[in-house]
């Protein structure tokens, strides 16, 4: 415990130690994080604000999906993530695992491979992209950052993270 200032033993007390396990803060955000903080996911702050907090959540419904300590979620909908079939998953983890099997849903195939590549695996724009079969640098980017956008677009539709009418996306 700590001594308040005051305390005539606080000035002694050089010994203090915690026994915590506390990792450190993030020095580098992740490329998804980047792409917010430098308004690449719209151009509009407000929608780029909207399709971060799509992509946010998302990433945290996996990882409360993986919380069975076993494995990582199963993304394709098939029942269970760990090895063998004694894998314990409780109501809050199939709950989150229902909440990405519907966000799968909300979106195009080819747009799902690009947001959990970004969002979830915290890949680069261009390694998406090259995932996704795209060769060069700036083709790979490019295809990656407009599927991205899109999928994050579903997303904030379908949690309707925008006032009714308002598109998710900027029209260029």
């Amino acid at each position: 415990p700590l001594l308040p200032p005051t305390s005539p033993t606080a000035s002694t007390r050089h010994d203090f130690h915690l026994d915590i396990d506390i990792a450190p803060p993030r020095v580098n955000p992740c490329p998804f994080d980047r792409l917010r903080n430098r308004g690449e996911l719209d151009m509009d702050r407000v929608r780029n604000n909207a399709l971060y907090a799509a992509g946010s959540r998302l990433r945290e419904h996996a990882q409360h999906a993986a919380l069975d300590g076993l494995a990582r979620a199963r993304l394709d909908g098939t029942p269970g993530s760990g090895p063998g079939s004694r894998c314990p998953i409780t109501e809050t983890v199939e709950r989150h695992r229902h909440t990405l099997l519907l966000a799968k849903q909300s979106m195009q195939s080819h747009e799902w491979q690009i947001v959990i590549a970004v969002v979830i695996d915290e890949a680069t724009l261009e390694q998406a992209g090259r995932s996704a079969g795209y060769g060069n640098k700036a083709g790979a980017t490019a295809v990656a950052l407009d599927r991205l956008r899109h999928g994050l677009a579903a997303l904030v539709m379908a949690w309707r993270l925008l006032p009714p009418g308002e598109h998710p996306l900027s029209v260029a």
